[in-house]
């Protein structure tokens, strides 16, 4: 038996399916996968308040998921291990290894960029940037994009993701990546900052995911809502950059997680009353497997 992910509908006592909306928390409800238990987890705040957590439905307590289930932790892995399964083994962003632990390669994006003439920090701003969106681009990297946003997505939908921390092991360029510089979720903003400005980031430049909920539609980009990184008024404001056509399919105040190669800011700005500061941090977009929606059913 496993335990499982966070979930946003279930079966009815009348064995209909219905979402969290429509969920009471006296109502009868299960598992639309395998018939466990469910209880409906009201919306609550944390971290002194300041960081709102959706209401949301999980295992009832002493139960579990049937290992089958597609709400357990290695039905998707499994199912995102399969995205690659029709490309070349030496390409496949996520792989299992004989010790049962998953590896993802987070060095495609590099092989890639390697493949090209110049390295993408050569050569003058527009063709780099020219050269960086047809590497991020090519149909090639979706697999690759849809892996690492999907597994952010499962570390974010576990009550606890020190269990995908267990069984990933990420590589970049040769190297480990600890799993907490790849994924950025609730409650990270001053880490994730520190992160971006680290000699070790800004060496490697490697691609990270992050949580965030677009705001405002600006010219070019979505701010996203800012989150308060120190108790001492510093806020982190993520903006997404794109293309009109990409930036029309993330909806304004939904959770989205992000996979790209997000840059900070090299110092705060201040309010003009100087009472606050804000980290702007970015990422460009340039497909739409770098971005996944936070409630939605991928199994």
């Amino acid at each position: 038996m496993a335990k499982g992910l966070k979930m946003y509908r279930a079966r009815n006592a009348s064995g209909e399916i219905v979402a969290i909306s429509q969920a009471m928390a006296n109502q009868s409800l299960s598992c639309e996968g395998c018939g466990a238990p469910i209880s409906y987890v009201s919306p609550y705040s944390r971290g002194g308040g300041k960081i709102k957590v959706a209401h949301h439905l999980r295992l009832a307590k002493g139960n579990d998921h049937n290992d089958d289930c597609k709400y357990t932790l290695e039905a998707q892995l499994r199912y995102l291990s399969a995205i690659g399964n029709d490309i070349d083994v030496s390409r496949r962003p996520l792989s299992l290894l004989a010790n049962g632990k998953y590896r993802l390669r987070l060095n495609i994006i590099h092989d890639r960029f390697k493949e090209f003439a110049h390295s993408p920090r050569g050569g003058d701003l527009e063709s780099n940037r020219a050269r960086t969106a047809q590497v991020w681009s090519g149909d090639m990297l979706a697999p690759y994009c849809r892996t690492a946003a999907g597994l952010a997505r499962i570390a974010e939908l576990l009550e606890d993701d020190f269990v995908v921390r267990r069984r990933i092991e990420v590589t970049y360029r040769a190297s480990p990546i600890d799993w907490s510089h790849l994924y950025f979720g609730e409650g990270n903003a001053g880490r994730l900052v520190r992160y971006l400005r680290s000699a070790r980031y800004t060496k490697s430049w490697h691609p990270v995911a992050l949580l965030v909920r677009p705001k405002i539609r600006k010219e070019g980009h979505l701010q996203c809502y800012a989150e308060e990184a120190k108790h001492n008024a510093i806020y982190v404001v993520p903006r997404i950059c794109a293309q009109p056509h990409l930036l029309s399919q993330l909806d304004l105040d939904r959770d989205y997680l992000v996979f790209g190669q997000w840059f900070a800011s090299s110092e705060s700005r201040r309010s003009s009353d100087g009472k606050v500061a804000f980290d702007n941090i970015q990422v460009e977009v340039h497909q739409k497997a770098q971005f996944c929606p936070l409630l939605e059913n991928w199994v």
